[in-house]
């Protein structure tokens, strides 16, 4: 998924469906969400795309001592970008959103 194909899908769903909420939240370090809610035959779902700069490397940080803490240092690329994409359908009973296959969507 790119960021091209996210405004693609989101642009298709305002053409042909009611959407009920859209949005953009910030999330920790440097983490965003983008989303769409819409209806599709009597059913609420939420498309979200994840945005986090890319990994470049996992350092793991070793002390010489006995009993003492290992740490890892994250080094992210501060141009790159890499997009997750996750599709909900909200639960009737509950309410709750469940996670649903996204190659419907795709």
């Amino acid at each position: 998924m790119n960021y091209e194909r996210w405004q693609d899908i989101t642009a298709n769903i305002k053409d042909n469906f009611v959407v009920s909420d859209e949005g953009h939240e910030d999330l920790a370090d440097e983490n965003q969400r983008e989303y769409i809610e819409f209806s599709l035959a009597d059913k609420k779902y939420r498309l979200e795309l994840l945005i986090k700069p890319k990994l470049l490397e996992k350092k793991t940080i070793y002390s010489n001592r006995s009993n003492a803490q290992t740490t890892e240092q994250f080094i992210f690329d501060p141009k790159e970008k890499t997009y997750v994409f996750q599709a909900f359908c909200e639960d009737e009973n509950s309410g709750e959103w469940q996670a649903v296959s996204n190659e419907k969507f795709q």
